[in-house]
């Protein structure tokens, strides 16, 4: 067990990330206010503009569907990388930093769509501020485990 553990130690870590990101999507992405109360919308009940065609709202839930997609992608590489064999790792790392990539792109994008839905009288709340740091710091940390084993697989060879 001590030695799975160490062998799969970045695997479980970005795991437990990516498990521990689904709760994160009650944060409040947005606001709104109505007679001097302001009103949170959090990142599931954004799904709700979803069939707003044509705004810039619909577009916003079309990018936070994505954000979640690109979620459960992350923790099924992360899992499979668990039980993977080494040559299969290196394609379940480049899977990831895939998902990572669309993670980031779905955060910038809620930012810009619901940004635009200003005229609604909806506000960015610090949700969609959140997410966008917390993809890209997990998007750094898997780049340096790729170089990471990318070194260790070359001092093996050596």
């Amino acid at each position: 067990m001590k030695k799975f553990l160490q062998n799969h130690v970045f695997s479980f870590l970005f795991l437990l990330l990516n498990l521990f990101s689904f709760p994160l999507f009650l944060l409040p992405f947005l606001y709104t206010k109505s007679s001097s109360m302001i009103i949170p919308i959090s990142g599931y009940e954004l799904l709700a503009f979803y069939e707003d065609t044509g705004s810039y709202l619909s577009y916003g839930s079309k990018s936070f569907l994505f954000l979640l997609i690109s979620f459960i992608g992350l923790s099924l590489t992360s899992l499979l990388s668990l039980f993977a064999s080494r040559n299969f790792k290196k394609t379940l790392l480049a899977t990831d930093l895939i998902f990572s990539l669309i993670s980031i792109i779905s955060a910038i994008c809620i930012l810009i769509f619901f940004h635009q839905g200003l005229q609604n009288q909806i506000h960015l709340n610090f949700g969609s501020y959140f997410f966008l740091m917390y993809t890209q710091l997990l998007f750094i940390g898997k780049i340096v485990l790729f170089f990471l084993q990318k070194k260790k697989s070359s001092q093996r060879e050596e």
